[in-house]
């Protein structure tokens, strides 16, 4: 699956700051879903931009809502030995 990732992340960070919260919460469970079966580190790289978008202060409400999706399907995806 990681060498298809740099083919489908610009596709999903597009879905992810969609104007309609369907297209944003199903592209955050698919980066959920992703990050599950690659792994907290490489969800990490593969998927910075969810980071980035949090944080910047250039990114709009609707960026940074789909972003916090994302980022919580990420955690969510996690086991508890990801929080230890």
């Amino acid at each position: 699956m990681l060498p298809y990732l740099k083919f489908v992340g610009p596709g999903i960070k597009t879905a992810l700051c969609d104007p309609l919260p369907e297209i944003r919460s199903i592209a955050a469970m698919a980066i959920g879903k992703i990050a599950s079966k690659i792994g907290a580190q490489a969800a990490k790289q593969y998927f910075s931009f969810v980071y980035e978008l949090i944080s910047s202060t250039a990114s709009n409400t609707t960026e940074k809502t789909g972003a916090a999706q994302a980022y919580a399907e990420v955690l969510c995806s996690q086991d508890f030995e990801y929080f230890e």
